[in-house]
């Protein structure tokens, strides 16, 4: 039984109304605060530059880049010619097309420029639901193309002669099932169907190799992949399987130049993944060979996750995870270990950043910490040898007053948990601190230690910020992930319950942890508030993935049926009945003494705002005077309540674009954090 199904229905006028009156509702207890929100903002955008620009990566005989000019929210994609001569050549001028659309959002999902240099193709989104609509722009005039083509998604791909474009299309639950062939000047409606996945179970996406001379199109579920192969200089070639599917089985597929691919792989029951190299003409010849066959450059280590492999000419780079920390390692075409490559800063982590050029002697990285502003470097393949490429600005911020570091604590069935601990030196870690709590926790997926310059006004009053990494992740590998999704998710919330009281015993005042976590972290953060409904000051959910029994049960809304291999199918007893046993919306707890907020979008594809709006309503059903939110108005008291923050404008699954538009909201949620903690 469902009490609150009608709640589905978003553009039902009942419904339109309800979101309504619970966001004026949170207007209306939220205006005390207003005045520490707005000092809050002011804060952040004092360390946002008013003039900036981003790291730029070189394509053949240019440099491209994002800069952005004093007030602008979404910048200019321009390039410049590597050899010095002539000034920057504007290309897309993101802040002028918002306002002449009038939209208040803008994201782009493409925007890829052709090995001819004379064509961009880019897309954009105007509403936050990403469905982008993908255009050709001629860059020799500045103008548009006639045709242009809807209803696309990410990833796209350039024929060697820039004559044909390869893009992905989504269905009506918003999955990018099909690849297509478009050929410049001609009408979209002639477009060539490259491939389609008709099971829902899988994604694809399209993608050019660094070399230029492949494409690949890859269909991919959790826990199996399949990868095809077009030469670019045969872009009207049916695609060729490089290691054909089998259920379980997740590779991917990178060229080495020549006749030489690699590929990572978990076959041969290498959990961690190994990586091995074959050959193009082979797979073109004869498709879909053995990959457990083709020859090992490096060998599976259950200790080290192998996350990517970039070849270069001459080198091979490989992304690697083990202990809770990335690193990079260069090999030789070989295979032969030749330099390491580690984050610059204790807690920090190292990643890839844009390479495209595939004969060159060096490639960037890029490295992160919660308390220094991101670096790029570029990294000689020869020597390992490293020189500053670009460092992100931070204005009126010193890293030097703020602290790092990586601990762990033991779960109940004990594995350790790794945390990555973030504060300003002058905060004594004696118990006496507040605390916020971020998890995610799912699809193996690892949020790296980035920095955020709004994170900072926490620090600055005297937060300790705690990323507990819980099982369901990648921070430790694939088997971290394992140990955490399906019938062992449960291991995820105890893991969250665990770290906090690891903190409250060692670190941080017990009486004011802060949790923190959106879409499957806000799932985390609301199984935990189940669980243990009293550990909390305050829990902030943001586009939670709380439904869960409904969602799953449901295969005509996004994000269903290729999440049963992550969550479990309903439709399976045993699986029903452990998704009941954590789903927030089936286990709300009564009469709860913290302040929880949620937040939503009515274009959000990804968590349907209809699942925090009926957590709220349950919620509220079953809290003593409708869970109505006290302690926000006045410093030093604790505050309780549940509050619901619908968006019910544009906006995404990621809230609002651009670099100022989300400093609002943002200010506005530490706001109601310090004042739950009773600290402004």
């Amino acid at each position: 039984m469902d009490e609150y199904s009608w709640l589905h229905h978003v553009d039902d006028p009942e419904v339109s109304a309800y979101l309504q009156a619970e966001r004026d509702y949170h207007d209306l207890v939220t205006a005390p605060i207003q005045e520490l929100s707005e000092a809050l903002r002011t804060e952040m955008v004092r360390r946002t530059p008013e003039v900036d620009r981003s790291v730029s990566y070189r394509l053949g005989e240019y440099s491209y880049y994002t800069r952005f000019a004093e007030g602008t929210e979404y910048g200019t994609f321009v390039r410049e010619s590597v050899s010095g001569s002539g000034s920057a050549e504007q290309l897309l001028d993101l802040d002028q097309l918002a306002e002449k659309a009038g939209a208040d959002y803008l994201g782009v999902g493409v925007s890829v420029v052709s090995p001819d240099a004379r064509l961009l193709a880019w897309s954009v989104d105007l509403a936050g639901d990403e469905v982008y609509e993908l255009f050709i722009r001629d860059l020799t005039t500045g103008i548009d193309l006639p045709e242009r083509m809807p209803h696309t998604y990410y990833g796209a791909a350039w024929s060697s002669d820039s004559r044909f474009l390869f893009y992905t299309v989504n269905d009506e639950i918003y999955r990018p099932y099909q690849v297509w062939r478009h050929e410049v000047g001609r009408l979209p409606s002639e477009d060539i169907l490259v491939l389609d996945e008709p099971d829902q179970r899988y994604d694809v996406s399209v993608a050019a190799s660094r070399s230029g001379d492949y494409i690949f199109l890859t269909s991919e579920c959790r826990d199996t992949q399949e990868t095809w192969l077009i030469p670019t200089s045969e872009p009207t070639r049916s695609p060729v399987s490089v290691g054909g599917r089998s259920k379980g089985h997740v590779y991917t597929v990178s060229h080495g130049g020549g006749d030489r691919l690699f590929a990572l792989t978990n076959s041969g029951s290498a959990c961690e993944f190994r990586l091995v190299t074959g050959s193009a003409a082979a797979v073109l010849a004869s498709g879909a060979p053995a990959i457990l066959e083709w020859p090992e450059v490096l060998a599976h280590n259950p200790d080290i996750r192998l996350v990517s492999a970039e070849p270069f000419q001459d080198r091979v780079v490989v992304l690697s995870r083990t202990q809770g920390g990335t690193r990079l390692e260069i090999l030789s075409s070989l295979g032969v270990h030749e330099h390491e490559i580690l984050p610059t800063r204790s807690a920090g982590s190292v990643e890839f950043g844009i390479n495209l050029e595939w004969k060159t002697t060096t490639f960037t990285l890029v490295d992160h910490s919660y308390i220094a502003p991101s670096t790029w470097w570029d990294i000689d393949l020869g020597t390992g040898a490293k020189s500053l490429r670009h460092r992100d600005q931070a204005p009126n911020y010193a890293p030097d007053q703020y602290r790092t570091e990586l601990r762990w604590a033991d779960a109940r069935d004990g594995a350790r948990i790794p945390i990555t601990l973030a504060w300003h030196k002058d905060t004594a870690l004696d118990h006496s601190a507040p605390c916020l709590m971020y998890g995610y926790g799912a699809y193996e997926f690892s949020y790296e230690p980035e920095f955020d310059a709004s994170l900072i006004s926490l620090l600055d009053r005297g937060f300790v910020f705690a990323h507990a990494h819980v099982r369901g992740g990648g921070e430790m590998g694939r088997k971290w992930w394992d140990a955490g999704h399906l019938q062992t998710k449960l291991n995820s919330f105890f893991d969250f319950i665990d770290v906090t009281d690891y903190l409250a015993r060692h670190v941080v005042d017990p009486e004011r942890i802060v949790s923190r976590g959106g879409s499957a972290g806000g799932l985390l953060v609301m199984a935990s508030l189940a669980l243990a409904p009293d550990r909390w000051r305050a829990v902030v959910a943001e586009v939670p993935f709380v439904d869960v029994i409904n969602s799953m049960s449901d295969p005509e809304i996004p994000l269903t049926v290729n999440e049963w291999d992550e969550w479990g199918n309903p439709s399976n007893p045993e699986e029903f009945a452990y998704l009941m046993s954590y789903s927030p919306y089936e286990n709300v707890p009564v009469d709860l003494t913290a302040l929880v907020l949620l937040t939503g979008a009515v274009h959000d594809p990804r968590v349907l705002i209809r699942e925090p709006a009926k957590w709220t309503a349950k919620a509220r059903h079953l809290s003593k005077g409708g869970g109505a939110v006290s302690g926000l108005a006045g410093s030093g008291a604790t505050a309780s309540g549940i509050l619901f923050r619908p968006e019910l404008g544009a906006g995404s699954h990621g809230g609002a674009a651009g670099r100022y538009a989300h400093l609002a909201d943002e200010a506005l949620t530490q706001a109601i954090i310090l004042r739950a903690s009773g600290v402004a």
